[in-house]
């Protein structure tokens, strides 16, 4: 809990971890997914503490972005610099990047978190989003 500062969530990454350690999840084979990222998407669900951000977080790191893997904080964060900080519906989100179509998942992660790194200056390139 402390040292990956994962708080209420540290005992189901825990198990998680275990879980894969005695080969009751096998990423080689979610890598390799021969199927759609929704089925994959749905497989993971199924796992005590995988809920939709998790499993849409995991996809991306698969390459296979799908789902906008929003979060109390993503969601604060877009109202804040999308709707002088009124509260959104994930609606509301997910019809901004639609057009990127499974790309939205990285680009809402990317524009959200850009100042995340020192000394980036926001590219004019995500004024495309309106």
């Amino acid at each position: 809990r402390e040292r990956v500062r994962a708080g209420y969530r540290a005992p189901l990454v825990a198990r998680f971890a275990e879980r894969i350690a005695m080969g009751d999840v096998d990423l080689d084979r979610w890598e390799a997914w021969p199927g759609s990222a929704e089925d994959l998407r749905r497989e993971m669900l199924v796992l005590p503490g995988v809920g939709p951000y998790v499993a849409e977080n995991m996809l991306k790191l698969l390459g296979r972005p799908n789902g906008l893997a929003l979060d109390s904080w993503m969601r604060a964060e877009y109202a804040r610099r999308h709707h002088g900080g009124r509260r959104v519906t994930d609606r509301t989100i997910a019809r901004r990047y639609a057009r990127l179509g499974e790309w939205g998942a990285v680009a809402v992660w990317c524009e959200l978190t850009r100042d995340w790194v020192d000394g980036d200056v926001p590219a004019e390139a995500w004024d495309v989003l309106g």
